[in-house]
This record gives C-alpha cells, sequence and structure tokens, in this order.
C-alpha cells in the first residue's frame, strides 16, 4: 500500500467574517495560528481535510474537480476540522453555497496539497489503534450518554515494521530513523476551544492537536 502527504497554507486576511458563532462582535483582526489545508493519500484514496467550519456541497464538488487534476482516477474524500475561528463558509444570503473567494482558493490550495502528497507517495504499513479519552467530554444526548471518547489512531510506517510502539502509544520518529512516517487522529469531539469573543483566526483543537503530534 502507498501513502503520502502533502499540506498548503489557507491565508485568512484582516477583514475576513468568521464562522462557527452568530454572536461574534466582528471579523477576524488577525491570525492565531496558520489555516491549512492537508492531503493524505492512502492507496487511491485522497482525502482532502480543510481547517474549515464546514464544506458545502460546492466547495466539495470544486475541491474534487481540482484534485483530480493533479491526482486522475482516485477517489476524493472532501472534510472539515469544523475549527470556529475559520472563514465563513457560507453565503449570507443562501447558506447553501460558500462565498466566492473560498470556493475559489480552497481548491486550489487542495491541488497544491495532493501534487505535494502525490509526489510524496511511498510503500507503507497501515496500523489502526483505538484509545478511550476521558475527562474531556462525552456524548450529550442518550439514554445511557457515554462518557469516553474514542480516538482513532492510524499510523504510517515503513513496509514490514510496527508503526507504533505500543498500544496507545505515540509513534515517534520518521522517514529515515526507522519510526513512523506519520500519523492521522480521528478525534470526534466538537473541536470549539476558542470562544464567540475571539476575533482571530485560527486552527483551533485541530491545530493545537497537529502541534502536539509535530512536537
Amino acid at each position: 500500500m502507498t501513502s503520502g502527504y502533502g499540506r498548503s497554507v489557507l491565508p485568512v486576511p484582516p477583514g475576513t467574517p468568521l464562522g462557527g458563532y452568530a454572536a461574534r462582535p466582528g471579523p477576524s483582526t488577525g491570525v492565531l495560528d496558520e489555516l491549512e489545508v492537508s492531503v493524505v493519500t492512502l492507496g487511491r484514496l485522497v482525502w482532502v481535510v480543510a481547517d474549515l467550519p464546514y464544506v458545502n456541497a460546492d466547495l466539495a464538488g470544486a475541491v474534487r474537480l481540482a484534485v483530480l487534476e493533479v491526482a486522475p482516477g482516485r477517489d476524493v474524500w472532501v472534510s472539515a476540522t469544523h475549527t470556529h475561528a475559520g472563514p465563513e463558509t457560507s453565503r449570507s444570503d443562501d447558506t447553501s453555497l460558500t462565498p466566492a473567494r473560498w470556493l475559489a482558493e480552497v481548491p486550489v490550495a487542495a491541488a497544491a496539497a495532493a501534487r505535494t502528497a502525490v509526489a510524496r507517495e511511498r510503500e507503507v504499513t497501515l496500523s489502526v489503534r483505538r484509545v478511550r479519552l476521558s475527562g474531556v467530554g462525552g456524548q450529550r444526548s442518550g439514554a445511557r450518554p457515554r462518557r469516553t471518547v474514542p480516538v482513532d489512531v492510524l499510523s504510517f510506517g515503513p513496509p514490514g515494521r510496527p508503526p507504533l510502539n505500543g498500544p496507545g502509544h505515540a509513534p515517534s520518529g520518521g522517514p529515515g530513523s526507522g519510526g513512523p512516517y506519520g500519523v492521522v487522529v480521528v478525534l470526534p469531539v466538537h473541536p470549539t476551544v476558542l470562544g464567540a469573543d475571539n476575533q482571530l483566526a485560527g486552527a483551533d483543537l485541530a491545530g493545537a492537536v497537529r502541534r502536539a503530534l509535530g512536537a
């Protein structure tokens, strides 16, 4: 199985309307941390993850077409981190449509990230582990709501070697070290740390997790 990774920065200039909160006092005044459009390839799959509140169908379609230009014949998934400090991705006159700026810029960033990911593809061993995270949240509804959060960690390492150091442990190392090449973390929580009073663009919890993994 082959896999590769690429990323592009998504600039958010001051004065950009931010999504996520109706009660926000105004548009962005700066950037707390860079927003990204990341791409992971896994076999014929190209998975695009953007630091956006959400992705409308028109934007998903535009991203898919742009990615297929650099990775023809692939299956393309498009998703958002659901940051509440990203640009508003719904038009005020029709919330099912994406503002022209992001309908143009996000596909370009996705295609650039996909081009890098495809160029970096290599043979890998894939490992999947699930751990339970407690003390940070849980299920908010249901007759017997869960008090823990399942965290799935996909680790990509050299062929023939276990990508993870051990059950539930974070990977270390990188290309040339014999350690994992990289990881994908699926963390199913509402990723909002920054509140409605925040006017700085940023990736919120998803960005903090990425920085921690890369430390």
